[in-house]
């Protein structure tokens, strides 16, 4: 029961810390595009996370919920076929979820940049990855590969600490305890790679985020949009300055 418990917990202590890194990261691209530069705070990404937290973890923990159901309905019936068929379905079943992957790391830029809702979110993805379906995808594995080659540095010394342990245990008595000292080791190599895997999921998430405005450039031409408003506002300006000085 504890341990279920502290799975429950631990479960919901990473969506909070992943919703915490999505929230940093698309604040802080927010703020560059509106800044048009890296010349914003600390207090002006804060000021935006605050804002879109809680949609964020919300949306995340629902396209949480709805992966795992769909994962259980497909994997249960797969283990009811042959071998044979089990190694046929498996690739589809990683092609799916690497599609669900796009849809919703298109789809919750969408939301925070745009300030619609999930159906919103879901609608835009669905419209700017039509015909962009498969360089999506590739991308989305380029950058999780990137990920995982980096993940990989911080697990090192991870796996290097128990691997000691366990042997330094096995040399002396299999029932004696773990010293101290490399129970902490343990334990801190095991931080390191937790909060290590938590930041360098940025990786997927500013590439991601990149072919979210790629694709709404292609798609809305946003950044022409935006510059035709803007000089419609100049030109606005710049009117009320010569009836200005005419007076």
């Amino acid at each position: 029961m504890s341990i279920g418990l502290s799975m429950i917990g631990l479960m919901f202590l990473m969506v909070f810390a992943g919703a915490m890194i999505i929230s940093t990261i698309y604040s802080s691209v927010r703020c560059y595009e509106e800044a048009g530069s890296a010349d914003y705070t600390t207090n002006d990404v804060w000021a935006r996370v605050k804002k879109v937290y809680w949609a964020i973890f919300g949306t995340t923990l629902l396209y949480g919920i709805v992966f795992f159901i769909a994962y259980m309905i497909i994997v249960f019936p797969m283990a009811l076929f042959a071998t044979i068929l089990s190694f046929l379905i498996i690739p589809v079943i990683y092609i799916l979820m690497g599609f669900f992957m796009v849809i919703m790391f298109t789809a919750i830029p969408a939301q925070i940049f745009e300030g619609i809702g999930i159906g919103g979110g879901l609608n835009k993805s669905f419209r700017l990855l039509k015909g962009n379906w498969w360089s999506s995808l590739g991308l989305l594995l380029l950058l999780m590969l990137i990920y995982n080659v980096v993940v990989v540095v911080f697990a090192v010394p991870f796996y290097a600490s128990m691997i000691f342990s366990f042997l330094s245990t096995a040399e002396v008595d299999m029932m004696q305890e773990t010293p101290m000292y490399v129970t902490l080791l343990n334990y801190l190599f095991g931080a390191i790679l937790l909060v290590g895997s938590f930041m360098t999921y940025s990786i997927p998430l500013v590439g991601m985020t990149i072919q979210y405005f790629s694709l709404s450039e292609e798609k809305d031409a946003t950044a022409l949009m935006k510059k035709i408003d803007a000089f419609g506002e100049v030109e606005s300006d710049q009117d009320e300055e010569d009836e200005e000085e005419y007076h």
